[in-house]
């Protein structure tokens, strides 16, 4: 039987690979990764048969597969001879450059939070498909979208060196693409849990911009920005943000919906384009505002360092987080970095990209707003616990130095000057400490209904009467061996 799969992946994901080789040889499927070279045989002739040989190439995306040159050759040649790619990410990551290129608008699947179910569920649908019987019409459908999306492409950069930004069809094609396969298996669009590899957004628009240069093209996509912006705008005064924030997108979308209509009465090319890159500009400088304003938030920053302090006190007591807040963490820092990331992907010079990435921070917003008071309460409950253990330590302390002082031998009128010093500084230690700890207790009963800054103040006290009770303790001892 011929190997119907290709597995391209990078030598540190080899038992991944590995895997996923042996999950679809269990279900009947044969599939190639280059632990099948056998020795003696050249590599670069025996990759390409089998890249040439299997219809379906999977992609196995990591941080290290990105850096290396020979799976971006795999990859090239993958989608020049139309195989059918299934990006798979072993890594939550972002891509850049010409895997970006490339993948930014096919669908892939997630294999890093449980990779090996997620594997076996990708082995699954791999073999459904492997197995099912491609139609010859189904099979020609495919062929002739594949090829008119390498058409438009080549369509779209002339264009752009033209200096106008034609809208592309890719979008629409690659949806037939996905409904040939889809003929052919008798499955849903959701048959390798489809998601965006970058922004949803990007599944909008090609790169070479939102606004088109001719007058149709214009209205319709300039159109679908004035409704990004105002969609925006509406969730940011529905989640109270300043009037500034609102204004901001409320402004935008009025002035591209005017910009539209203009280009809807016609023109010649310098004009339209001259419109339609007015238009791009003032979505993008409203999105990149928008998530600069969320990122500024007070919330962004404060309800992750909440989770973190709490898990940070958790540890330093000896304990860990339970898994509901380990969980709301993970969350906020999930939403964080997602603010990051849609900072980045406005960077760049695609609007529709940048307004789906000011959605991404906006969604981030909320899940970090929900999380607020989970957080505080983390937080405060967090400060208590250091009071106590920080308390409890310092305590100990204290108790371990009055012991010194009582295992220590008392100089009588004939001891020296030194010894009768040194018990001296037991005395006045053990004195000092039991205060130490007075001060520490005394806010005891008050630490269970303290707001933020009385906890933090209580926390704060109680450890730095641990550090100070720590060293009179082995100062202590030096002082006792003196005396015995």
């Amino acid at each position: 039987m011929a190997n119907e799969i290709f597995i391209s992946y990078r030598r540190t994901d080899e038992p991944r690979a590995r895997l996923l080789y042996n999950l679809l040889k269990e279900r009947g499927v044969e599939a190639w990764y280059d632990a099948k070279i056998a020795a003696g045989e050249d590599w670069r002739t025996t990759t390409a048969n089998a890249l040439d040989a299997a219809p379906i190439f999977v992609l196995l995306m990591s941080r290290t597969a990105s850096e290396s040159g020979d799976i971006a050759k795999e990859l090239a040649a993958a989608t020049h001879k139309r195989k059918l790619v299934v990006p798979v990410r072993l890594d939550d990551m972002q891509l850049e450059g010409m895997f970006l290129y490339e993948l930014a608008s096919r669908n892939w699947t997630d294999a890093f939070q449980d990779p090996e179910a997620q594997l076996a569920d990708l082995a699954d649908k791999l073999a459904d498909l492997v197995k099912a019987e491609l139609s010859p019409e189904a099979v020609e459908e495919l062929e002739d979208n594949v090829a008119h999306i390498a058409a438009e492409k080549e369509e779209a950069a002339k264009a752009k060196r033209a200096g106008l930004a034609l809208r592309s069809g890719s979008v629409a094609l690659i949806t037939a693409v996905v409904a040939a396969v889809v003929v052919a298996v008798g499955a849903g669009v959701s048959y390798f849990h489809i998601t965006p590899w970058s922004n949803p957004a990007v599944a909008s628009t090609t790169s070479d911009g939102a606004a088109s240069a001719s007058a149709d093209g214009t209205a319709k996509q300039t159109v679908d920005l004035a409704a990004s912006l105002k969609s925006l705008a509406d969730t940011a005064k529905a989640a109270g943000r300043s009037d500034a924030d609102v204004a901001n997108l409320t402004d935008a979308a009025t002035k591209v919906a005017d910009l539209t209509n203009k280009a809807a009465e016609g023109g010649d090319a310098a004009a339209l384009s001259a419109l339609a890159t007015e238009m791009n500009n003032t979505a993008l400088d409203a999105a990149r505002k928008e998530i600069a304003a969320i990122a500024a938030e007070p919330v962004v920053s404060a309800t992750r360092n909440d989770f973190k302090v709490a898990e940070a006190e958790q540890k330093a007591s000896g304990g860990t987080m339970n898994a509901d807040l380990a969980q709301s963490l993970e969350d906020a820092n999930n939403a964080q970095d997602a603010i990051k990331a849609a900072g980045e992907t406005a960077g760049g010079a695609d609007p529709a990209a940048a307004l789906g990435a000011a959605k991404s921070a906006q969604d981030a917003l909320a899940v970090l707003v929900s999380l607020q008071s989970t957080a505080s309460d983390a937080y405060l409950k967090g400060k208590r616990l250091a009071y106590a253990s920080n308390s409890s330590a310092a305590r100990s302390y204290a108790g371990q130095i009055a012991q010194v002082l009582a295992s220590a031998k008392k100089p009588n009128v004939f001891s020296s000057s030194e010894r009768k010093e040194a018990y001296k500084f037991l005395v006045q230690t053990d004195e000092w400490a039991r205060e130490r700890m007075a001060q520490v207790d005394v806010v005891a009963s008050s630490v269970a209904n303290a707001d933020r800054k009385a906890a933090a103040k209580y926390a704060s006290m109680a450890a730095a009467a641990k550090r100070e009770i720590e060293a009179a303790l082995a100062n202590c001892r030096i002082s006792a061996a003196k005396l015995n």
